[in-house]
């Protein structure tokens, strides 16, 4: 298992996620992700789209993925879709204060497949699934190798509550560089 001298000598951005983990992204084609009770989740829901296809292996732990058909309605309903710019320039995160963009009104959810992958496994999801994690022990770490996307990268999309919003500073790091190695280094203990 890579150890946390490893992570660092990678360099690369950490960074606490709105989606409740830790975010180690040492090069444009790899993530690692580590899941700990100190980092939970900021989004109430968090059913969402990735902006590059990738393979998921899971280096410690285990998760359970739940993915969901998300359908245009016609009558009201109580969920949107709501778009997350991918990789807004710093400047411009800074200087606004909007939430993310609804670009579907009324749609509704529905759970289709569940899977479970544990430590030494992996899995693919394409950058148009919508999904969902659940950490099924305390302590996970998962490293994503995301696939060369050609031309300007997608929007994430996240399901969210239509009365639910977040402003960028609510979705903003709640941790400093030095408690995210610290939970990388439980994570990984």
């Amino acid at each position: 298992m890579i150890t946390v001298d490893e992570l660092r000598k990678m360099g690369g951005r950490i960074a606490y996620t709105p989606v409740g983990l830790i975010r180690i992204e040492p090069n444009k084609y790899q993530l690692y992700h580590f899941y700990s009770p100190d980092a939970p989740p900021i989004l109430e829901e968090n059913v969402h789209t990735h902006p590059q296809s990738f393979k998921s292996t899971v280096i410690k732990g285990g998760i359970r993925n739940h993915i969901y058909r998300v359908d245009d309605v016609m009558e009201e309903t109580d969920y949107c879709v709501r778009c997350v710019k991918f990789r807004v320039p710093p400047a411009l995160q800074q200087s606004s204060t909007k939430t993310a963009k609804v670009v579907r009104k009324n749609v509704s959810y529905e759970k289709c497949v569940t899977f479970d992958t544990y430590e030494g496994n992996n899995y693919d999801l394409h950058y148009t699934t919508m999904h969902e994690v659940e950490i099924l022990e305390p302590k996970t770490a998962t490293i994503l190798d995301c696939r060369p996307h050609i031309g300007a990268y997608p929007d994430v999309f996240f399901v969210m509550g239509k009365d639910v919003s977040y402003t960028k500073e609510q979705l903003h790091n709640r941790k400093t560089e030095k408690e995210c190695w610290e939970i990388v280094a439980d994570v990984l203990a």
